[in-house]
């Protein structure tokens, strides 16, 4: 069967609701799958899809109501947007565990291989492990970034879960996994193991302060990510009218969506997620960030500057830095000024899967450190992982 035909449309009511919007309202612009649309058209850009695991009758959740979610969507006006997008409507989980699974991740993979990026939109973190999955048979290791405020490593030995899916997909074999980064920790929340873990594994992390106290540092790993997902609980409680956990501490709605822009504006993230989402009498607020994080990713897709990997390095300016024992190469890029760092790969076996990998993004500081014979972070992590 199709995994298209899986798909349940989205109700005759709120398509009808969405044709009265004004016609700059994005319900007035994108495709809606109302059970005839397929095959998809060929130049959709973008398609939002909901996973609903309501039917697995899981009497601990509270299940989203994601229409509600799709009319506050709907009502935003577009941006100077001109790529085309898609609601695909609602993925039905019924059965955590295989068959349906799978399909989910064979619906991912389709896109994917079109050139479609996914907004998925879903209840239990445990699914990004399937947008991971989805990327098995791209031959291609790839970069995963959750925005979280754990790193949900847990015990990788147990079944798939919210709490253990990136321990999952680091001892998962053959690995696809080339690096991993986590934006939005909190110290207090991760075991020192964890944290430690991550570190032996030459993986990256910004604390929640950090970000807080510049959230452009999140733009450089954002540019080098494949995979971007958000845990809706990474996100502070009183700024989504307690739809989360009750956290004190995460980010605000503005920071956010800044986040969900910087996702939208790198050349190279082709799926983006959104996880933990519930649904509670106060789930208004969350309906409309929700909505706004959406727009924002959107509408950084369309300021994408296509530079690297999408140019040659013999467009970029180039700079070599001598140091103390060995020399560091720089690239800025004249179309968006941005920086990136060349990473010597002494393994020729690796360097034909990461090929996209031997420039890494950096920004004009990890330069000028450089500069000063001090060897960014992100250098020695990456040429630890070649």
């Amino acid at each position: 069967m199709d995994v298209f035909d899986q798909l349940q449309p989205v109700s005759y009511a709120l398509t009808e609701w969405a044709h009265e919007l004004p016609q700059q309202a994005l319900g007035r612009k994108l495709l809606i799958n109302t059970g005839d649309i397929f095959p998809m058209p060929k130049d959709i850009a973008l398609a939002i899809l909901a996973i609903d695991d309501s039917v697995t009758n899981d009497t601990t959740r509270d299940y989203v109501d994601f229409d509600k979610i799709r009319k506050t969507l709907y009502e935003l006006y577009t941006g100077d947007w001109d790529a085309k997008i898609i609601d695909l409507g609602t993925f039905v989980i019924s059965d955590p565990q295989e068959p349906s699974t799978n399909a989910l991740t064979q619906l991912i993979e389709s896109l994917v291989k079109r050139n479609v990026i996914p907004i998925l939109l879903g209840g239990s973190q445990s699914y990004l492990y399937q947008q991971y999955e989805a990327y098995k048979h791209l031959e291609q290791l790839v970069n995963v970034l959750n925005i979280d405020q754990c790193f949900d490593i847990g015990d990788a030995g147990t079944a798939l879960n919210a709490h253990n899916t990136i321990g999952k997909m680091i001892v998962d074999k053959p690995t696809i996994l080339f690096n991993y980064a986590n934006l939005g920790y909190q110290s207090f929340l991760n075991t020192q193991e964890e944290i430690q873990l991550l570190d032996s594994l030459h993986f990256e992390s910004l604390r929640l302060g950090a970000l807080k106290a510049d959230i452009s540092a999140a733009e450089t790993l954002m540019r080098d990510a494949d995979i971007v997902s958000l845990d809706f609980n990474s996100i502070k409680s009183i700024e989504t009218g307690f739809a989360t956990t009750h956290q004190p501490n995460g980010f605000d709605g503005l920071e956010v969506c800044a986040l969900a822009r910087y996702a939208g504006i790198s050349d190279k993230v082709s799926s983006f997620s959104i996880f933990e989402i519930k649904q509670n009498r106060h789930a208004e607020i969350a309906e409309h960030l929700i909505s706004q994080i959406i727009w924002y990713f959107i509408e950084g897709f369309h300021n994408r500057m296509h530079d690297y990997p999408f140019t040659s390095k013999a467009d970029y300016k180039r700079f070599i830095v001598a140091q103390t024992d060995q020399e560091m190469v720089f690239y800025q890029s004249p179309i968006s000024g941005r920086w990136w760092m060349e990473i010597p790969n002494t393994n020729s076996g690796v360097h034909t899967k990461t090929t996209s990998n031997t420039l890494i993004p950096c920004n004009h500081q990890d330069y000028l450190d450089a500069c000063e014979n001090v060897i960014p972070d992100r250098w020695w992590k990456a040429f630890n992982k070649f």
